[in-house]
Formats: structure tokens, sequence, C-alpha cells
């Protein structure tokens, strides 16, 4: 209650203040850019305010889809310039006076014939772009991520990292939200982790990694939110990209992207489909001790994994007018596949002497549907383009069927035991989402919205052992459970700007209602309860394009269907991992207080953060016999303290190099109950990642690149975590007048990417290791379908340190820059 009666009086001093300060505002310059030739809007294109003495810049703006600007200037006497990639350059004479604003009209653009001749475009920009409340990663640009798949893109960019298991984390946190185009996705499926793997690298655009959200994001997702924005142009004609791509082990790939633009109408679609065949190799060494002896077991599992997945995306959009958008899409992707595990227990007494040897075959089949349906408007209300209204609806139609048979075989001459399970899971979401944006001046901002999602899960999972003949249910792992989940939420956010002084304040409030339901047993749980998370963002402005930034958060995070559900896995039956329906929220208190530089052809950030988290989730292993039972509980409280570094940068002219530092400090503390005993579940940990990535430019249109990463040894509650590093290599050669790309790829080239790990139990000790990425070689090729200028557009206008102020991948999430 205390934040409720703070925020109020906050709002109303700035508000007041803003009044107060709100006297000789400059003049709000508007026009617009157009091609001489057939009237239609350039977009991309720069307007530079120039003094008209001695021609110094004073200030500019990137026309948007409308060909539209808006500059705020002083009264005086300017000489407007405007460029755009091709065109020749067109300079005007303009005399402002007084406040207000005032409309220069239209400016023709015509092409330059002789500059079209001589340009030659290669679509490069820069991989990292800051601003003021996230990081954007743009990935064609970068020769790692050709031919690979969501998940590798993702463990590809700075403190991000993607586990064995597919699990996501983000500065040492798993407490990450992933969207796709702002909002959940059915590309993610029901699994996300197991779904990215299946989304083809070549139909993402950018990802933006907001560490420390402010009130527009959703609050869950502690230690931040990562938006994976997909591929869609906007320009005239027809344009997009064809992506073809065959590896080692067996990754076989095609990718289509197109985009037809005319006048009022836009329409785009893609189509991915790839082929894996791919054999992972892993180990445990667990030892067990009982009151009188001990005993061992050596586990090596050998795992192929080989599937096929398509995805189709197709969409469009109707301009109804210059302010009016109506956007369309549905996403359609279908997988299936097989995957065949061999696991070998070696079961020894005490003095290691083998006892028995047991081999457990579990053939797997599995198949995946998602329909995903979307509506988007976009309204931009007359007289300024940063005065805007988006409403999204939004439904998913997830399936997934997995369809297992299970060989067990041990001493010679005894008959094997056959198990089956079948695990069916269907999911149906509904979204609605509305935003809006309301600039009082030039200076002064408010931003709200509502957004209500709708989400019902169905999992029934049944596992059957063949007894005399006949298939008999395990009552221990069979079920149907269901999950249904309410949320709403609104938000309210105020920024202002006081000269170099930016402000951005917000408070945002959810309303969740939980339910879970064990058919087969008739155990239910319910949860329902309301939180109100602020937010704060500040960034003071020095000179030479440096800044310092301040932010704080309140953030949560949910337990969602798999750590409710208390069925989970079976496909080893001595590591079983489940849920636990008695899992409550966990709430973090997040700060961050960094330093941003941005140059002509780089960016270095530099922040240091500190997260306060009550009630995290941890995952506890317990033992019972020669079995390792692994469950996520509650710990009291985390403390995580860490310093950030990441640098993107043109060294020389062949040579560009970006990398990243965190390093960091976690503890927390808890403990639980077995029924018997209590486990100290205390920790403390020290450690640190890092990468380093350099593209050069060989010769002319040979590009060459070395992306390599550390990740240091780790504590948990329970054991520890070895460290990790490996070495990415990538090589490309321009084709075909540079309209197409050969690249050439080698992932974990050193075959050092391997996940190992300890655990300390109360009656165990386990040790485990997974090659789950061996080295991956592939060869792709990309073509662009008139693209060149568009590229370089794009180019010019997300340059280094410069992000557009409405790009949230679908228009709603709008970025706070003043």
């Amino acid at each position: 209650m205390s934040i409720l009666r703070i925020f109020p009086f906050f709002f109303v001093s700035i508000f007041t203040s803003s009044i107060a300060l709100a006297q000789n505002h400059p003049t709000v310059v508007e026009g617009k850019i157009v091609n001489g030739e057939n009237g239609d809007p350039v977009e991309f294109a720069t307007v530079s305010f120039l003094t008209a003495d001695d021609s110094t810049l004073v200030e500019g703006d990137v026309t948007d889809q409308r060909g539209a600007f808006a500059v705020e200037v002083a009264p005086g006497d300017y000489l407007v310039k405007v460029q755009f990639i091709s065109y020749k350059t067109v300079f005007k004479n303009v005399q402002i006076s007084g406040g207000g604003r005032k409309n220069i009209g239209r400016i023709e653009l015509f092409e330059d014939v002789e500059q079209l001749a001589e340009v030659v475009v290669r679509g490069e920009r820069t991989r990292m772009e800051a601003s003021l409340d996230k990081r954007v990663y743009h990935i064609g640009q970068d020769l790692a991520n050709r031919g690979g798949d969501a998940a590798q893109i993702l463990d590809n960019l700075p403190s991000v990292s993607v586990d064995v298991d597919g699990n996501i984390s983000l500065r040492g946190s798993q407490s990450v939200k992933v969207l796709i185009d702002g909002k959940p996705s059915s590309l993610a499926g029901i699994d996300g982790s197991s779904a990215l793997r299946q989304l083809d690298g070549n139909m993402i655009e950018k990802v933006e990694v907001i560490a420390n959200p402010s009130a527009r994001y959703e609050a869950e997702g502690m230690a931040g939110i990562i938006n994976i924005v997909l591929k869609k142009e906007q320009r005239q004609g027809i344009n997009g990209t064809v992506n073809l791509q065959a590896g080692h082990p067996v990754d076989y790939g095609a990718a289509l992207n197109l985009n037809y633009r005319k006048n009022w109408f836009n329409a785009f679609g893609s189509y991915s489909f790839s082929y894996r065949d791919v054999t992972r190799e892993g180990s445990d060494f667990q030892r067990f001790f009982d009151e009188d002896s001990s005993y061992t077991t050596d586990i090596s599992r050998e795992m192929r994994r080989k599937g096929l997945a398509n995805s189709f995306r197709i969409g469009g959009d109707i301009y109804i007018n210059e302010n009016n958008i109506i956007t369309a899409s549905g996403v359609f992707r279908i997988s299936d596949e097989n995957g065949k595990d061999d696991i070998v227990y070696a079961n020894r007494d005490i003095d290691h002497a083998l006892v028995s040897r047991i081999n457990r075959f579990n053939d797997e089949y599995e198949d995946e549907t998602s329909l995903e349906y979307n509506i988007n408007y976009s309204r931009v209300f007359a007289g300024n383009k940063e005065h805007k209204l988006t409403v999204d609806l939004q439904y998913q139609d997830n399936k997934e069927t997995e369809d297992s048979e299970i060989e067990i075989g041990g001493e010679a001459g005894l008959d094997p035991l056959l198990q089956q399970y079948l695990n069916r899971e269907s999911e149906h979401e509904y979204l609605f989402q509305a935003d809006y944006v309301y600039p009082f001046d030039e200076n002064n901002r408010f931003e709200t919205g509502w957004r209500s999602t709708v989400r019902r899960i169905d999992n029934s999972y049944i596992v059957e052992e063949e007894i005399d003949g006949e298939w008999t249910a395990l009552p221990r792992y069979t079920n149907n459970f269901v999950y249904n989940e309410d949320i709403h939420a609104a938000y309210a956010i105020y920024g202002r700007k006081f000269n170099r002084l930016s402000l951005q304040g917000g408070v945002r409030a959810e309303y969740t209602k939980v339910e879970t339901l064990l058919r087969e047993t008739g155990q239910d749980n319910q949860s329902e309860y309301m939180h109100v998370f602020p937010s704060f963002h500040a960034t003071y402005d020095l000179k030479n394009e440096h800044s310092i930034q301040a932010s704080y958060s309140k953030r949560f995070r949910r337990p969602g269907f798999y750590m409710l559900n208390p069925f989970h896995s079976y496909s080893d039956s001595r590591n079983i991992r489940s849920g636990n329906p008695n899992l409550k929220p966990e709430f973090t208190d997040s700060y961050e207080l960094g330093y941003l530089k941005n140059w002509a052809d780089g960016t270095f950030y530099f922040g240091a953060y500190y997260r306060h988290t009550t009630d995290e989730f941890e995952r506890v292993e317990t033992s019972s016999g020669d079995t390792i039972y692994s469950m996520p509980i509650n710990l009291s409280v985390e403390n995580a303290y860490g310093l950030e570094a990441n640098f993107s940068r043109e060294i020389v002219s062949f040579l560009n190099m970006d990398g990243s530092f965190n390093f960091y400090r976690a503890a927390s503390e808890g403990e639980h109950s077995d029924g018997e005993t209590v486990i100290d579940l205390r920790s403390e940990t020290l450690t640190m990642s890092g990468r380093l990535n350099l593209q050069m430019k060989i010769f002319d249109g040979y590009h060459a690149q070395v992306n390599s990463f550390y990740r240091a040894p780790r504590n948990t509650t329970q054991g520890r975590q070895k460290g990790m590093y490996a070495v990415d290599l990538g090589v490309s050669k321009d084709l075909f007048d540079r309209k197409a790309t050969l690249t050439l790829n080698a992932r974990n080239a050193l075959n050092t990417m391997k996940w190992r790990s300890e655990t300390f139990g109360k009656n165990f000790y386990s040790r485990s290791e997974s090659r789950w990425r061996p080295p991956q070689f592939s060869l792709s090729f990309l073509y662009r379908i008139n693209m060149t200028n568009n590229e370089r557009a794009r180019e010019r206008r997300n340059g280094p340190g410069r992000e557009n102020q409405f790009d949230g991948g679908n228009g709603n999430e709008n970025g706070m820059e003043f």
C-alpha cells in the first residue's frame, strides 16, 4: 500500500513541474518526403536541419513508413537537407518563428542515375544496439547464426545461455520470459524450450534483450524478457530471401521469406522446412549410501533425435489511410520427431564390482501441431506520429502427442520387461491487448494499456507395463492433469524530459487466477492473487553521446504448467523429474545502474545490477532406493549482485569486434523436509561468463568470423556446475553481384561444449556429463530478392545506438525515448 501512496504523488509532482516549465517551447517542424516520379512515400530517408549561416547540424530525423518526419528546433533560419541512398540530395531553406507546430509540406526526391550504377550494397548492420530499456541484436550479420535454430541463436547472445535441457537463462537466472513479436506465440509451443529448437533461425530478424523491463511489459520474468522479432518487410514491390542449408550431422533445411507491398496493401509470408538427425551422448555416476553399505550405478546414454518440421506464416497489412492500419496473420507449425534412447545401467557393489547390467531401450514418437491467429489494429493520430493506439487479438491452439515403447532387459535368459507411455497435451490460449500512447508535448509522455490472457491446458499421461500378457497401468505415473490460468493486467507510465535528464515511472497491476486438477485422484489446487509492480527508468545524457542510466522494477514468476504438473517425465526410470502443485510464485526487486557510450560505428555499455528474490524456485533432488527424484520447491530468499559489460565496435575498416562480460555473485537460503530430515539448501557462488566475436573482411566479397565463449563453474544449492567453453567459426562469400551469400559454418568446432555437474544429496552423490551439441558443420546459401536498397536503408535508420521508438516487433511494445 505504501507504493500505491507514493506513486500518485510522484506523477502529480512531475506533471505539475511540467506545467511550470512548459513555456517557450521550440517549434515542431513536420513534413513528408515522397518519390518525385510516382508520389509514393520514401521511408527511412534522413532529414537534417542545418543552420543557414554555417551549415552546423542542429537536429534530424528519419522518415517513417508514411514518409513523415517531425523535428523540434528553436526559432531561426535553417537549411533542410534530405538524403536517401540512390536519390539526389535535396536542400530547402526554411524560416521558423514562434512556437507550436509548422508543416513545411512535401519534399520530392528523384533517383540519381549515376549513383545507381555505382552503389554496391551489403546488408550489414551493427550487431548490437542499446536504448533506454533494452539491447537489440540483429541476426543477419552474424555468420555463426546462419543455418541455426532459435535456441542456438539465443545461446550466442551476450549474457544468455541455453542448457542441455533447453532451459534459457539470462544473467545466470532461468526466470526469463521469452516472447515472439512481443507476445506469447505458438511458435514456442507448449514446451517452449524444445519448440525453439524447431524454429528456423532464418525467420528471425532480431532479438531484443530487456534486462529490467518497464511497466508496459509483462511482470513475469525475474531476470527479464527476451523478445524474438520475426522478419517482415514493408517496402514497395516484391522483396524477400531464399535460404538453403545442409549440414553434418544431418541437418537439412530451406526457408522462404516474401513480402509484397503495393500502396495501401502489404502481404507477407514465410515457410521453413528442416530435417535433423543427430546423436548425443551422456553419462552419470551415482553412489547411494545405506546404513550399512553403499553401492554405485554407472549410467551411459546414447540419444538419437531425428525429426521433420514445417512452419508456415502468412499475413497482410491494410493501410486504411495514413493513420490507420489493420494487420492479420496466421502461423501453422507441424513437426514429427522420433527419438531412440539406449540407456545402460551398470550396478556395482561397494568394491565397484559389477553386480548387474540393465539395458533400457526407449523408442519415442512425438507429433506436434500449432495454430496461431493474430489481428492487430494500429492508429496514429493526426498531428503527432507518437500519439498512437494499438489493439491486439490472438488465439493459439497447440497439440502435442508423445508415444513411447520401452524395453528393459537384464540378465541373459530372462524375458525383457516391456513398458509404454502415452502423453497427450492440448493447449488453448486467448489474448487481448490494448496500448495507448499520448505525448502531451515533446517533453511529456503518458502511456497506458490493458492485457488479458485465458489459457487452458489438458495433459493426459499414462504409463503401462506388460504383466502376464496384459497391459496394466502404473498408478504412480498415470493421471490426467488440467491447468487453467486467467491473467488480467493494466499499466500506466509517465515520462518527462528535463533538458538532459529523462525520467520514466510506471506501475502495473496484475490479477492471476490458477486452478489445477488431477482427475484420477480428484486433487485440486487453486490460487488467486493480485500484485502491483512499479518500475522506474532514468537517463542523463552527457556530452558526445555519453549517458548514464538507472532503473528499478519489481518482477515476479508464476509457477507454470510444467512446474505444477506432478507427472512430467518417464524417459529415464532412474531419474524422475516432476512438478509441484503446491509451488508458490517468486518475487524479485531488480536494480541497475549503467553507463552507455555511442559512437558512429559502435556501442559500449557497462552496468551493475542487484536482484533480491523471495520464494525462489529451485529443483531439489532426493533419492529412494536406486532412483533420484527431482522436484521444484520454494527457497526463502536469494540475493544476486553482478557487473556486466557489452561492446560493439569497428576496430579498423576490415575488422569488427563485439563482446560481453558478466560477473556475478549469488547467495540463497532455504531448506527442504523429506518427511524425516531437513535438507539445508544454502548456497553461495561467485562466477562469470564472457563472449568475444570477431568479424573480418578478408578479401572483396569474403568475410570470416570467430565466435568464442566461456562460462565459469558455479555452485548450486546441492552441488556444482562445471565450466564450459566453445568456439564457432564461419566464412562467407558474396555471389551474383552481392545479391547472394554462401556461408560455411563450424559450430562447437573444438568439441568442447559439454555440460558437467555434481550433486550431493542426503544419501547419494551424482556426477553427470552430457555432450548435447556435437560439432556441427553446415553450408548455407542465401539469395536476396530485391533487397538491396532495403538493407542499406535499414542500416541508415537502425544505426549504432539508435532504435525505433515504436519498434517492438508488432508495434505494441513502444520503446521510451525522447
